[in-house]
C-alpha cells in the first residue's frame, strides 16, 4: 500500500477528533443552530427554519461526488420545497470566490448556498468526510446522516418520509 495515497484520509480522521468544536451528532440529537452567509448575501440561520424538513449538505469543490450530487439535490430541493423541504449546501472550507466559481458551473443551484470558510461549522457538526448530509425533522432533530455520496431515490423517500411523519 503507497502511504502518498492514503495519507491525507488518515490524516483527516486522526484530526476530526481534535478540537473543543467537535460534535458527534447522531440520530435523535438536536442539531446544533447555526448562522452562515450564504451566495446570495444573506445571513441563514438554522433555527430560523424549525417547521421545515431540513437537509444540511455538506460540501467542496474538490469533492469528486459533490458536483453530480448538487444536481440531482436541486431536483429533489425543486419537487419537495412546496411540501416544506429545505435543502442547505454548507460548503466547507472555501472562499467565496471558488464557491461562486463551482455553483456558477452548475448553472441550476436554487437552494442556498452556504460559506463556512473557517469550517467552523463543519467541525461542529463532526464532518469527517465530504459529502456528508443530515436530515432534520420539523423540530430540527437528526433523523438520518448520510456519509458519503446518497443515492438520489433513497434520499428523496427519506425526505417524504419526514415530511409525511411531522404533518405537511
Amino acid at each position: 500500500m503507497k502511504w502518498s495515497r492514503w495519507w491525507p484520509l488518515v490524516l483527516l480522521v486522526a484530526l476530526a477528533g481534535c478540537g473543543a468544536e467537535q460534535a458527534r451528532l447522531a440520530q435523535g440529537d438536536v442539531a446544533p443552530d447555526f448562522a452562515l452567509p450564504a451566495l446570495s448575501g444573506d445571513t441563514v440561520q438554522l433555527a430560523e427554519l424549525r417547521g421545515e424538513v431540513v437537509a444540511v449538505h455538506f460540501w467542496a469543490e474538490q469533492c469528486r461526488f459533490c458536483e453530480g450530487e448538487m444536481r440531482w439535490l436541486e431536483e429533489v430541493h425543486r419537487r419537495l420545497e412546496a411540501e416544506g423541504f429545505r435543502l442547505l449546501g454548507v460548503n466547507s472550507g472555501q472562499d467565496r470566490k471558488t464557491v461562486e466559481g463551482f455553483v456558477r458551473r452548475l448553472e441550476v443551484i436554487t437552494f442556498p448556498v452556504l460559506l463556512d470558510e473557517a469550517s467552523k461549522v463543519t467541525r461542529r457538526y463532526g464532518v469527517i468526510g465530504l459529502p456528508t448530509t443530515l436530515l432534520l425533522d420539523r423540530q430540527g432533530i437528526v433523523r438520518h446522516k448520510i456519509i458519503g455520496e446518497s443515492e438520489p431515490a433513497m434520499f428523496e423517500a427519506m425526505v417524504r418520509e419526514l415530511l409525511q411523519a411531522s404533518g405537511s
